[in-house]
This record gives structure tokens, C-alpha cells and sequence, in this order.
């Protein structure tokens, strides 16, 4: 996989130009359905080996609100990526779309906050929950480009005002949703 193509920083001044018509008619969405009898996954992710640690290492980290939290980002993103057709478009390799990838970025985009507010670091959240996943997610057995793609939307989430640069997918989700 090379590295994906970028959009333009600020994205949320990006989105009004694609120029997309709204849904015809709206979809129900099954994401939160419970899941089939004998899983615990949700089921609508991914259920990768790599998702199934972050997942079960979200639900034992964080309460329930905040697990809702995530798989919310989760199931809009994918939403907002589907509608701009970054799923399915002829770009959408060159940009890194990945449902797995965007699996682990959105599941774990807040594992440096903690709601018990004892501060592990005296890094961000942003920071330290980044290079968190990232250590996390190397041990689970990702790449160091799945990553070090993960770690860098988590650290840049919150950045939304920036107007410089540009921005790889993840990131851009991350800070739409």
C-alpha cells in the first residue's frame, strides 16, 4: 500500500464544493441492532483479529457512554464516507480508504482520556492516546502503516480549525465527525 493521496486542510471547507445531493430517501440503519445471539461484536464492524482487540480493549476501558461514543463516530463516518463516495470511488484506494482502518481509528481515536481524569501523562489526550493506539496497535500485529495512520488522526482530531496543509482520510473523518 503507498502512502494514500490527500484532501484539503480545512476540510469542512472542502465538503460544501463536492456539490453531493442529498439522500434521496433516508436508510434505516441497522449499525446499533443487537448483536446475533452468541456474539458480542456489534454487527456491522469489522471483525478482523486486530478490530476484535481494540474493541474488547474499548469496551474494558472505557464506560458505556464513551463506547457509544466511538462506535457512534464509527458508523457516521462510514456514513459521511459513503455519501461523498469515498468507499466506492475509483480514488478511493488512492486515498486509503479502509473499513478496517477506519474501524481503528474511530474506536480508538479517545483511548487518552479517561473518565476517571487521572491523567496517565502530561501529554494531550490527543498526544498520548496517538502514540497509545500506536504502540497498541503494533503489538496486536498491524502494520506500521495501519499504525502510524491511526495514531496520526487520533492526534490531529481535535485540530479542526487548522487551515494549512492537507490531510490523509482518517484524519479528515476524525475531524468531521
Amino acid at each position: 500500500m503507498s502512502c494514500p493521496a490527500s484532501l484539503p486542510n480545512p476540510i469542512f471547507a472542502y465538503l460544501p464544493g463536492l456539490k453531493l445531493a442529498a439522500p434521496s430517501q433516508p436508510h434505516p440503519s441497522t449499525f446499533f441492532d443487537p448483536p446475533s445471539v452468541g456474539s458480542t461484536a456489534h454487527p456491522h464492524t469489522v471483525l478482523t483479529p486486530i478490530c476484535d482487540h481494540a474493541q474488547k480493549f474499548i469496551h474494558a476501558l472505557l464506560p458505556p457512554w464513551g463506547e457509544h461514543h466511538v462506535l457512534r463516530t464509527f458508523a457516521f463516518g462510514l456514513a459521511v464516507a459513503e455519501h461523498a463516495g469515498w468507499t466506492t470511488s475509483p480514488q478511493s484506494e488512492e486515498l486509503g480508504w479502509s473499513r478496517e482502518l477506519w474501524f481503528l481509528t474511530a474506536i480508538l481515536h479517545d483511548i487518552g482520556w479517561d473518565a476517571q481524569d487521572n491523567l496517565k501523562s502530561r501529554l494531550s489526550f490527543e498526544i498520548y492516546g496517538g502514540v497509545k493506539a500506536r504502540e497498541m496497535l503494533m503489538g496486536w500485529g498491524a502494520s506500521q502503516e495501519v499504525a502510524d495512520e491511526v495514531c496520526e488522526a487520533i492526534v490531529r482530531h481535535t485540530d479542526g480549525g487548522a487551515t494549512t496543509g492537507s490531510l490523509r482520510l482518517m484524519t479528515a473523518l476524525t475531524q468531521v465527525i
